[in-house]
């Protein structure tokens, strides 16, 4: 913030904010949050604050994972619209190592997805699921793969042959 704004409050552009140039923010939908919602939340935007500032976040991506907040993280991922930030936050999901096993389907759908950063790390988070894998959610994911559309083609092929892979297990 200048001197000129603090001076002038007409010339401070709130706009600038939320412009990732000048301020690093995560911007999530929190409508209809539950308080572990928001706990989890705020962890992802701490992890993505301080990865920026190279802050150790182990703290965060442990208490992560002690909330076994995979549903949680789903929900903020689903309400996230900007391209770096989910692709960012799609990264905490597998660096916090909490298991998404039971959500092959909505990671497969991030995989189709146009930016390619959001494309892999949400392969790698399908690539660092452990299991166990129920046959209907290898199922819908291997039917977002097989009917996808994407010029992310390398990786969707990548999916499909993980997604084989876990048939066997």
């Amino acid at each position: 913030m200048g001197v000129d704004e603090l001076v002038d409050e007409n010339a401070f552009d709130p706009k600038r904010l939320f412009d990732s140039k000048d301020y690093s923010t995560v911007i999530v939908n929190r409508d209809g949050f539950t308080n572990k919602d928001n706990e989890v939340a705020n962890l992802m935007s701490e992890i993505v604050e301080c990865s920026k500032q190279t802050i150790d976040t182990f703290d965060a991506f442990a208490k992560l994972k002690t909330l076994n907040a995979a549903s949680e993280m789903v929900k903020i991922l689903g309400q996230s619209g900007d391209a770096d930030d989910l692709g960012r936050l799609v990264a905490i999901c597998w660096e916090s190592g909490v298991d998404f096993s039971t959500y092959m389907t909505f990671f497969s759908a991030l995989v189709c997805h146009p930016d390619y950063s959001v494309a892999m790390e949400a392969l790698t988070v399908i690539e660092e699921s452990e299991g166990p894998f129920k046959k209907e959610d290898l199922d819908g994911a291997m039917k977002v793969a097989t009917e996808a559309s994407t010029s992310n083609v390398g990786l969707v092929e990548d999916l499909v042959a993980i997604l084989k892979n876990r048939y066997n297990f």
